[in-house]
Formats: structure tokens, C-alpha cells, sequence
């Protein structure tokens, strides 16, 4: 139903769109990045212990994930996943955690990790739902995992 393709420097005005919608700007506690921060992020030398990943439905890009700490053999951290708003609730979000396993078990790596905030409600439910379990939590952060 999705397509999760890799990453190219003609994707920057989308994650620039998708990082500046309020929805997206307020569970992440953030501001926007200006167009121009993003294009410098991405055209840096390109980092091999991280992918980004854009997922599309019907071509139409919809979502941004990324991973990092892929230089460690044993847990990757999905650093990154961010849904458009008008693509919420359809799946969206399941699909990317599902290709993210998928990818991970392909390279024989052992767990999967996560950061977010306690207040933000509906990653918790869509990590939770896709099997991750709190490691740790504290007033500001909860740390999940699932084993690959």
C-alpha cells in the first residue's frame, strides 16, 4: 500500500513542509527550521550510521523516517518519524515501523530503540501497538525497544 523509497536531496522542501506543520511542531517541542537550515543538514557529507527514508502513497510523499547508529551492530535508533498531517491514521506510521524491522532483521542487526516524550500520546500508542516496550521513563523522556 506504501512505498518507502530512500532518501534524495528532492525530498528537503517536503520534510521541510512536513517539520513545519503545528501538529508535527508541537508534538516534537520545536520551531520551525528554516528551508535553508534543512538544505545544509542534508547536502552535508553523507553520515553511514544513519538512512532517512520518505514514505509515499500513490507516489505522494507522506512521512519521513529516519534511523541512526547503524555502525552498531546490535541496536539502531528510529531517530526520526514524522507523518503528514492529512496522512494521519491510515497505517502510515505502522508501515514505516514495519519496512524499519524489516530492514534491521535484513542486516542482522538485534533491537530497535526509540526516545519520545511522555506527552506525546499517539507515538507511545503506534510504537506500543508495533510491539515496543518501555525501557525507561523519566518526568521528560520514555525509551522504548523492540528486540529485531
Amino acid at each position: 500500500m506504501y512505498k518507502i523509497k530512500p532518501f534524495e536531496k528532492e525530498n528537503i522542501p517536503f520534510v521541510y513542509e512536513l517539520m513545519s506543520e503545528p501538529n508535527n511542531l508541537y508534538s516534537l517541542h520545536t520551531s520551525v527550521i528554516p528551508l535553508e537550515e534543512w538544505q545544509k543538514s542534508f547536502a552535508a557529507s553523507k553520515d553511514t550510521d544513519e538512512e532517512n527514508f520518505i514514505v509515499c502513497k500513490n507516489d505522494i510523499p507522506c512521512a519521513w523516517l529516519k534511523l541512526n547508529g547503524l555502525q552498531n551492530k546490535d541496536t539502531v535508533w528510529i531517530s526520526m518519524l514524522v507523518v503528514s498531517d492529512e496522512f494521519k491514521h491510515q497505517g502510515m506510521g505502522q508501515s514505516a515501523i514495519e519496512f524499519a524491522v524489516g530492514y534491521l532483521k535484513q542486516r542482522s542487526y538485534k533491537q530497535i530503540k526509540l526516545q519520545t516524550t511522555e506527552d506525546n500520546l499517539p507515538a507511545i500508542k503506534l510504537y506500543s501497538k508495533c510491539g515496543f516496550t518501555v525501557i525507561s521513563k523519566n518526568s521528560e523522556k520514555i525509551i522504548m525497544c523492540k528486540e529485531v
